[in-house]
């Protein structure tokens, strides 16, 4: 998978600062609004750290719907700001849904801001570990296997952080969360690999072992190295039942996943690209899609994009996937978040949603079964 590159550490003094979306009015909204623009509310974001369950210490990002008209940006790590104000009062007079986020290999919480952004416009809670070890700024190959195990446990830690810690760091957060509710999943490239899991997607042993023997993979290596380490790891279910709906953005991980991906029944939005060359649709999107034992699942391809388009990854460094033949992400990010919103809405029971998802538009092939 490609990285989002140490090379940030040289743009820290930049600053989008453009607006995230529509003020929100002062009354609350009955819990929809056309997909197709921003919503209502004004994103707020703060960020933390935590121990997850392995002893390992994660920094993690929340973002929350307010109603705040302050004009102070949030910068990521002391970075980069986006549309996202820093710690505002949350906007919380009923529950909000709440989807956890997982970066790919390599990049970080917020590398996709321009969707978690939208997605508290209109009304969600977002929270978003880091993989530690595995992030832009702490990556350490020798970690692969053990990152590879951890992944989904870091955002099912996440989310145990939100209900349970947020509320007491972010006042008044913690009316806007109901964990009975339970949270929707969404993950970039490796982080689509953990959403997958997350999702219901397990390890068949033996599917994964004869698929590594003969066909190979990124992850196979990793696998046997971690099994040959710990041999409880054959026991490992990384599903969550809290959750409700997983969306992977161009995911990776078929040589794991693929043998038990029959096993997963909740809803599946997977994303790819169509000039992806790391994840390609021909040998992990399409096949995570397929073996998907999901009956409700959709799978949407993006016409000449290329893998990072699930990211903001162009307003941070050139890559060449920024320009040339590939989809400009100013033509492609609207696109992805109208379909990603309405078709979250859905998933909620917002009926009107049906009229943006799949999302009309000749940047896209949709499929269904």
């Amino acid at each position: 998978m490609r990285s989002l590159c140490l090379a940030l550490l040289m743009i820290a003094c930049g600053s989008k600062g453009e607006d995230a979306g529509t003020e929100a009015e002062a009354d609350d909204i009955a819990g929809w609004a056309p997909a197709d623009k921003a919503g209502p509310f004004t994103a707020g974001t703060a960020e933390f750290t935590f121990f997850g369950r392995s002893g390992v210490e994660m920094n993690v990002q929340v973002w929350y719907p307010s109603t705040s008209d302050d004009d102070n940006l949030h910068r990521y790590d002391s970075l980069l700001a986006f549309g996202a104000i820093d710690t505002p009062k949350p906007a919380c007079a009923q529950t909000r849904p709440v989807l956890a986020f997982s970066h790919g290999n390599q990049g970080m919480r917020w590398q996709s801001p321009f969707l978690v952004e939208y997605l508290v416009s209109h009304g969600f809670v977002v929270v978003a570990p880091d993989h530690t070890g595995n992030t832009t700024f702490d990556y350490d190959g020798s970690r692969m296997p053990e990152v590879t195990f951890r992944r989904p446990y870091d955002v099912m830690d996440a989310a145990d952080w939100l209900y349970e810690t947020a509320p007491e760091l972010v006042p008044g957060l913690g009316d806007c969360l109901d964990e009975s509710d339970g949270y929707a999943v969404s993950g970039h490239s490796f982080g689509g690999y953990t959403v997958t899991a997350l999702g219901g997607a397990r390890f068949d042993h033996a599917a994964i072992e004869a698929y590594c023997a003969t066909a190979g993979g990124w992850l196979c290596d990793e696998y046997a190295d971690r099994m040959a380490s710990d041999s409880e790891a054959a026991g490992v279910d990384f599903s969550d039942p809290r959750i409700w709906a997983s969306i992977p953005m161009a995911p990776a991980g078929f040589e794991l996943l693929g043998g038990g991906a029959d096993q997963a029944s909740i809803p599946f939005l997977v994303l790819g690209a169509e000039f992806d060359n790391a994840t390609t649709m021909a040998t992990q999107v399409e096949p995570i899609y397929g073996a998907l034992g999901s009956e409700d699942k959709t799978l949407g391809t993006l016409l000449s994009a290329g893998h990072m388009i699930f990211s903001s990854v162009c307003d941070m460094i050139p890559m060449s996937e920024c320009s040339g033949n590939y989809l400009e992400q100013e033509i492609a990010h609207p696109t992805i978040t109208t379909a990603v919103t309405a078709w979250l809405q859905m998933q909620l029971g917002h009926d009107a949603a049906e009229a943006f998802f799949p999302y009309d538009s000749v940047h896209w092939a949709w499929e269904q079964p």
